[in-house]
């Protein structure tokens, strides 16, 4: 979990240093979370990649109180153990798309995001 951690500390480090440059593009007065990753880097054999998460994503109760690196990288590891009605359903077409791959967010796959900001669309 330690490298989990790492990056969502040096994640959110970074981010909040240049987050003024990219204020225009982040939903105006609602929580959200810079999120690198979603589920367990450690154990997935395959990726899928994103632009960026969804802000919509951060008003789960899932990411009420969750706060700090560790937290976070907690909460994102573990994303996908979490029944796939709570995921965000940006999702469930790409668990299809590696379930046609023998492959499962539950089991072997993570998804990386380009950029960790949640922002409007």
């Amino acid at each position: 979990m330690s490298n989990a951690v790492n990056l969502v500390r040096h994640t959110l480090d970074r981010a909040a240093k240049t987050d003024p440059q990219f204020s225009a593009n982040f939903k105006s007065g609602v929580p959200t979370q810079d999120s690198p990753f979603f589920g367990d880097l450690a154990s997935a054999q395959v990726a899928t990649i994103g632009v960026n998460p969804s802000w919509t994503e951060y008003q789960s109760v899932r990411w009420m109180g969750v706060q700090g690196p560790t937290q976070v990288a907690n909460c994102l590891t573990s994303y996908f153990t979490a029944p796939p009605a709570q995921w965000h359903r940006f999702f469930q077409r790409w668990e299809m798309s590696l379930n046609q791959l023998g492959r499962s967010f539950t089991r072997d796959a993570v998804h990386i995001d380009l950029s960790p900001r949640p922002t409007i669309a």
